[in-house]
C-alpha cells in the first residue's frame, strides 16, 4: 500500500478530514487504477462535504472492483446526500447565475499566504496591474494575520482586502455572492491553507484555479486552470478535469 494511502487513512481515523483528501487524492494520481484508494478518497471527500467530488470517486472505484457492493452502496449515498445539498444550497444562497452584471468585472483571490511568501512575492505585481477601469481587485485572506512588507504592498493593491481566517468555509462563499464576486481566483489549491469548500459552495459564477498549486484539482465546481504549456505540456492536457 502506498506511503501516502496510509498517511491518509491515519488523517482519517483522526478526523482530520481534509488533509485526508489531499493526501489520498496525491495517492490517487499515483495509482490511478487502485480501487481502494479511490474508494477512500471518496469517502473522506464526503466527510468534507465534497459530494459531487465524492460521487466521481465512488463510481471510478465501482468501474474498479464492480463486485464489491460497497462502493456502490456508498454511491448511492453520495446521489442522496447530493440532492439534498444542492437543494439546501439553493433555497440558502439562491441561485448564483441569476444576478445582475457588476459595471466593471470584479475579481476575487483567496489566498492564506497573501504575506512574505512566494506567492506574495510572485503575484504582488500582478495585482498592481489591473486595469482598474475595467477591475475591482478584492482580496480574501485565510491565513494568520501578518504584519510585513509584502503584505502591506498587497493590502494596498486591492480595492478591498477581507480578512476571513474566523469565517466558516459556507460564510466566505456567502460573503463572496453578497459582494457579486465575478471571478473567483483559488491561489491555494491544494497546499497548506486549503479552503477548497469555498469554491464548491460556489463562491462566484466563475472559478479558477491558479498560481500556488499547479496541478488538477479533480473538482467539479473549479471552471478553469490558468497555466502554459511549460506548466501543462499538450501531451498531459488529459490528465487536467
Amino acid at each position: 500500500m502506498p506511503a501516502l494511502h496510509i498517511l491518509g487513512l491515519i488523517k482519517a481515523s483522526r478526523a482530520d478530514y481534509k488533509e485526508a483528501a489531499i493526501l489520498l487524492g496525491m495517492a490517487a494520481k499515483m495509482s490511478p487504477e487502485d480501487p481502494s484508494i479511490h474508494y477512500n478518497f471518496a469517502k473522506a471527500l464526503m466527510d468534507c462535504g465534497s459530494v459531487e467530488d465524492s460521487i466521481r470517486h465512488h463510481m471510478k472505484a465501482v468501474e474498479l472492483m464492480p463486485n464489491n457492493p460497497q462502493p456502490w452502496l456508498n454511491y448511492g449515498e453520495a446521489q442522496s446526500t447530493l440532492g439534498r445539498h444542492k437543494l439546501a444550497l439553493e433555497l440558502y444562497l439562491g441561485n448564483i447565475s441569476r444576478r445582475e452584471r457588476n459595471k466593471k468585472n470584479r475579481l476575487g483571490y483567496y489566498s492564506a499566504d497573501f504575506h512574505n511568501h512566494a506567492i506574495g512575492y510572485l503575484i504582488a505585481e500582478l495585482f498592481e496591474l489591473h486595469d482598474r477601469n475595467r477591475f475591482e481587485l478584492f482580496g480574501f485572506s485565510f491565513g494568520p494575520a501578518r504584519c510585513d512588507g509584502t503584505r502591506k504592498r498587497l493590502v494596498e493593491a486591492f480595492d478591498r482586502f477581507i480578512e476571513v481566517d474566523d469565517f466558516s468555509d459556507l460564510e466566505v462563499a456567502k460573503m463572496s455572492r453578497e459582494l457579486a464576486i465575478d471571478i473567483a481566483i483559488d491561489l491555494n489549491g491544494f497546499t497548506r491553507g486549503v479552503r477548497a469548500e469555498i469554491f464548491s459552495y460556489g463562491a462566484a459564477p466563475i472559478q479558477v484555479n491558479y498560481l500556488g498549486y499547479p496541478g488538477t484539482m479533480g473538482a467539479s465546481y473549479m471552471d478553469y486552470i490558468i497555466a502554459d504549456k511549460t506548466l501543462i505540456p499538450f501531451d498531459f492536457r488529459s490528465h487536467y478535469y
